[in-house]
């Protein structure tokens, strides 16, 4: 009984750590405020993560291919030399380069830019700022990546449980 009871446990860690390295999809899904952003007046970013972006332009010269994904700096149209503080992400051909820009701001704990995707852009010679963000213009799908995989790992933690048990009881 001490196997089982060690099993059912382990299931509830993996189930809570599983819906805790999600909560950025479920928290994007709960969002649904909006906010509308002028990228050459923003002191600082708004508390929704649902944004639509005026007054900027794509530098599709300087777009980086990541994956399946296109990374392109947002500039303000006529500040191209300082540093860029928003990337559109989007998947190839998914995309029309005019404005106004609805996407969802991409900046809860590990989302945004990776450290190899920085230093592309670096390499680029585009300057980015501390605070950079990445606006994900494809329509999200987080609560089904959110329901998806906390339900896989319940399933999988059910199911190693039963076996556990059926084993136990022989």
């Amino acid at each position: 009984m001490a196997t089982v009871r060690a099993s059912l446990i382990l299931d509830g860690i993996l189930i809570v750590v599983t819906a805790v390295a999600f909560s950025p999809a479920l928290r994007h899904v709960l969002d649904h405020d909006q906010a509308e952003i002028s990228l050459a007046h923003v002191e600082s970013w708004p508390d929704t993560r649902n944004v639509v972006v005026r007054d900027a332009i794509v530098d599709e010269e300087h777009a980086l291919r990541s994956g399946n994904d296109v990374l392109v700096p947002m500039l303000v149209p006529n500040q191209r030399d300082q540093p860029v503080r928003l990337v559109a992400k989007y998947s190839r051909g998914a995309h029309e380069n005019r404005e106004p820009f609805h996407g969802l701001l991409r900046d809860i704990w590990w989302e945004g830019l990776n450290s190899d995707e920085k230093k592309a852009f670096e390499r680029h010679g585009v300057m980015l700022a501390d605070d950079v963000k990445v606006l994900d213009l494809d329509p999200p799908i987080d609560l089904f990546v959110y329901a998806f995989m906390v339900g896989f790992v319940t399933v999988l933690m059910g199911i190693f449980t039963l076996v556990t048990w059926l084993r136990r009881r022989r």
